[in-house]
């Protein structure tokens, strides 16, 4: 009776593709300890995300999409946290307008935003919906409120030019 190599060669073959496994979520977990940003943290998610096949490597990803959105959402709140304490006076510079230079500080601030925006969506397909829609939905309230920041301003301004042009056009 010839004995059949394969059970060995198939074990061979297993523990072999456990080891592979093992050294791809090691890769993994490595490749985001040095993450600092959403940007990266949305980078990486994109290329092993579609390298993520096995179930196990499957599971590696999807923990570090926490990372993703707790650096999204410590954005966010670091962004509303600038905007609630400067919105009664931004820090300008001295030549700078007030309702000018305050519309332009919102705008920068609604432009970070927005970018935060494209990396939730760069990272659609690999978050569950309410992750996504959370984070989608902080992310509009702020923009909300930027937009309204800016709209007030130019209102407030254009009360003021009025009032200054019926003053002036009153005094001649």
């Amino acid at each position: 009776v010839k004995i059949s190599k394969f059970h060995s060669d198939y074990n061979f073959l297993k523990s072999g593709v456990r080891d592979l496994e093992v050294m791809a979520t090691n890769v993994i977990n490595n490749s985001f300890e040095n993450v600092s940003s959403a940007q990266q943290a949305a980078n990486l998610l994109e290329a092993w995300f579609h390298f993520a096949k096995r179930d196990s490597i499957h599971i590696s990803v999807a923990k570090h999409v926490q990372t993703h959105f707790a650096f999204c959402t410590a954005e966010l709140n670091s962004v509303r946290k600038e905007y609630d304490f400067n919105r009664r006076g931004p820090v300008l510079h001295t030549n700078t307008p007030f309702y000018g230079g305050s519309a332009k500080w919102a705008r920068s601030l609604k432009r970070r935003v927005e970018n935060l925006m494209e990396h939730f969506t760069k990272v659609w397909y690999c978050v569950s919906s309410r992750e996504y829609s959370e984070a989608f939905g902080q992310a509009t309230a702020v923009l909300a409120s930027l937009d309204d920041y800016i709209k007030k301003m130019y209102a407030d301004w254009k009360v003021l030019l009025e009032e200054d042009l019926s003053s002036n056009l009153d005094r001649h």
